[in-house]
């Protein structure tokens, strides 16, 4: 497996909090290009949340997004069973109303919801529907209506609520036809306002240096304890 230096986006937004809108239609971007690439061969991924899409560097480009976990992969179809032995596949918090009222006849959509539903969690910090158990949780994907993004305070765009709300659909048919759908409403946002590299940057720029002075510190630890470690040992040896 390739060896991946960065943050899966459920670690990014529990140490970081929240991101803007900017950033996240940024990260969007790239996770509907993936799944665009996987549906177009009749792949539906079915476990879309946020932490299997990881946040990373490549090739000097920063913020570069990698959709990962495609171990519940189903070819779409209905001659295609997306359950297993009888159990719901996927995670509560990002699962399609459809997964529970008919999960042997899922399509594409299910990963445009989950999208949404890890838009929703990039700039609110909490998922769309968060409840006290697993049923309340799945029940509440299949009868309630998702709370105002913008109406929670949070800094977005009436176009970026639009476009989460649209993914978050009870009917598949009301959603986005297509992952390269999403993606043209999407990047109509994003040319209102870009997460420009120089932004990505000053980000890793920070992220990096944390991360060395989180090392040193363990390290300093380490070896503070290796050493007090010895001075008990040779104590010991002293005394016997």
């Amino acid at each position: 497996m390739e060896l991946l230096d960065g943050l899966d986006l459920e670690e990014l937004v529990e140490r970081f909090g929240p991101i803007g809108e900017a950033r996240a239609c940024h990260l969007l971007l790239q996770a509907c290009g993936s799944l665009s690439e996987a549906h177009e061969q009749g792949l539906i991924h079915r476990d879309i949340k946020p932490a299997n899409i990881f946040l990373t560097h490549r090739g000097g480009i920063l913020d570069f997004v990698k959709v990962l976990d495609f171990g519940l992969v189903r070819k779409a179809g209905k001659d295609s069973r997306v359950t297993t032995d009888d159990l719901i596949s996927g995670t509560p918090a990002y699962l399609a109303p459809e997964n529970m009222c008919n999960p042997d006849d899922v399509d594409h959509r299910i990963d445009l919801y989950a999208l949404g539903c890890v838009a929703y969690y990039l700039v609110t910090g909490i998922t769309p529907f968060e409840r006290d158990s697993v049923m309340q949780t799945e029940m509440a994907h299949v009868n309630d209506t998702a709370p105002s993004i913008i109406e929670s305070g949070k800094s977005v765009s009436p176009a970026f609520e639009m476009m989460v709300m649209r993914c978050l659909a009870k009917d598949p048919q009301q959603r986005y036809g297509s992952a390269a759908e999403l993606q043209n409403d999407i990047q109509d946002i994003v040319e209102a306002q870009a997460w420009s590299s120089a932004d990505a940057s000053s980000w890793w720029s920070s992220y990096r240096a944390k991360k060395q002075q989180a090392a040193k510190a363990q390290s300093s630890e380490s070896s503070h304890i290796m050493s007090k470690d010895a001075g008990v040992t040779l104590d010991i040896a002293i005394k016997r």
